[in-house]
């Protein structure tokens, strides 16, 4: 039997023969995570702008857009890392005009590495860590610190805390498609870190799931509180 990873690329090239891989994979991603969004699965526009999104394809290519949305769950499951990001690479859809190179895994594996004293240093004082990532990209480096941590024997969707944006609407939802399937708790911004502005945020099931909008208020309450008292 096939894996799920392998039937994936090959719906995705039947997909692409005709039509670009940018595109496709842009319309895939902007509906999984209007799907997978607590906040707006449900609602009205959801439904809406999954219909746009398909309007211009035939009932056939709808349906196999379907099938690559139930199929990327199990890709991840199988396998879990960024798979997205290396579809991406893989058909050379990188924006090198905006500078979007993602994060090799070798690279991700040596920041892990690095940082993982501090890690563990962390969750054992505040119960969890706050990842910040501005240029999120699709999200790669994260993924690979939730997988060292799950291998380090640590609960990583109660444990760490991801706080990531990305100016490229397709790369922010890559990301947020991803770390939401993989149960990690994240909020992850459309927008321009540099100068704050940010035109949406979306939060992932496992934030909500671990309560982390009130973990986040009480442990900010005791970073002031200790600051001040310096």
């Amino acid at each position: 039997m096939l894996s799920a990873e392998t039937q994936f690329m090959q719906v995705v090239r039947q997909l692409t023969a005709h039509r670009s891989p940018r595109d496709v994979l842009t319309v895939l991603c902007r509906i999984a995570a209007d799907r997978i969004d607590p906040g707006f699965a449900l609602s009205p526009e959801c439904y809406e702008n999954s219909r746009k999104l398909k309007g211009d394809y035939s009932m056939k290519e709808a349906e196999m857009l379907e099938t690559l949305i139930r199929l990327l769950p199990q890709v991840l499951q199988e396998k879990p890392r960024d798979f997205l990001g290396e579809c991406v690479m893989a058909l050379e859809l990188g924006n090198t005009a905006m500078g979007q190179y993602f994060t090799p895994g070798s690279l991700a594996s040596l920041k892990f590495e690095l940082m993982k004293h501090d890690y563990a240093c962390e969750i054992k004082k505040h119960g969890f860590i706050i990842v910040q990532e501005p240029a999120v990209g699709s999200g790669g480096l994260i993924i690979k610190i939730a997988n060292g941590l799950a291998d380090a024997g640590f609960n990583t969707s109660a444990e760490l805390f991801v706080s990531c944006t990305d100016n490229d609407p397709f790369a922010a939802d890559m990301a947020f498609v991803q770390l939401s399937i993989l149960g990690i708790a994240a909020e992850v911004s459309t927008g321009d870190t540099l100068r704050m502005e940010f035109r949406r945020t979306r939060y992932t099931l496992a934030y909500w799931l671990n309560k982390f909008d009130d973990r986040l208020k009480v442990r900010r309450l005791f970073e002031a509180l200790a600051e001040s008292g310096r």
